[in-house]
């Protein structure tokens, strides 16, 4: 029960990372675009005590939910932004979508180097089997206090990884929908953005397709890390 809780805990502070910094960058890159909307309204933070206030279901209630029930997290935040701006500057509201995605692989990044320079190091040891994908806690070491860097590095590793990915493919609500919207004619980005039940198909499309990729993407992170 305390190891679940110590992993659950590790969880959570991989996710908070992990959204705060998708959903700064969303906001800083919308100010630097020319919409301050998401600076002004305290998006912009690298605290998650204002994307949690905007979003304490998603941001909250459904990752302790998703891990209770799941054994890994998942959730949502959100920063705003001024729809004039958007219509108007279609190129740089595509280009404050994809900022949020594009922290999530910086941030998987930067978790792997770490990974392989204490692998390369002999700080961190390969497992002999993969056995704990269900925790996605991948490798194990002697020291205590470095093991929970270690998880916490695996975690943020995947977790982006997957965020990341999830959130480039084309439906709305979903970042990469911002790119497909470059291609639609006016009249239809109007109809799939302002409907919240395309939105809800477009998440449930969007569930689907990734539980087939899922599997293929977390071999690939295994691979790239462990060979």
């Amino acid at each position: 029960m305390e190891e679940k809780l110590l992993l659950g805990v590790s969880w959570y502070t991989a996710f908070l990372i992990s959204a705060t910094i998708h959903e700064a960058a969303h906001s800083f890159t919308s100010k630097l675009m020319g919409d301050p909307t998401a600076y002004l309204a305290g998006s912009a933070s690298l605290s998650p005590i204002p994307h949690i206030k905007r979003e304490p279901f998603g941001m909250v209630v459904f990752p302790i939910l998703s891990f209770f029930f799941a054994g890994w997290m998942i959730g949502w935040a959100s920063a705003p932004y001024d729809p004039s701006w958007a219509a108007k500057n279609r190129y740089k509201y595509t280009a404050m979508s994809l900022a949020g995605p594009t922290s999530n692989l910086i941030l998987a990044t930067f978790s792997l180097i770490l990974l392989k320079t204490g692998i390369s190091l002999n700080l961190v040891k390969i497992p002999d089997k993969i056995i704990s994908l269900e925790y996605i806690t991948l490798a194990t070491i002697n020291s205590s206090t470095v093991e929970g860097i270690v998880v916490l590095l695996n975690i943020l590793l995947l977790l982006n990884v997957i965020l990341a990915f999830f959130n480039i493919l084309p439906f709305p609500p979903l970042d990469g929908f911002a790119l497909a919207e470059l291609f639609l004619p006016e009249s239809w980005r109007t109809t799939l953005t302002e409907n919240p039940g395309i939105s809800i198909v477009g998440l449930l499309i969007a569930w689907k397709i990734f539980g087939f990729i899922i599997p293929y993407l977390i071999t690939s992170v295994l691979l790239i890390l462990y060979l």
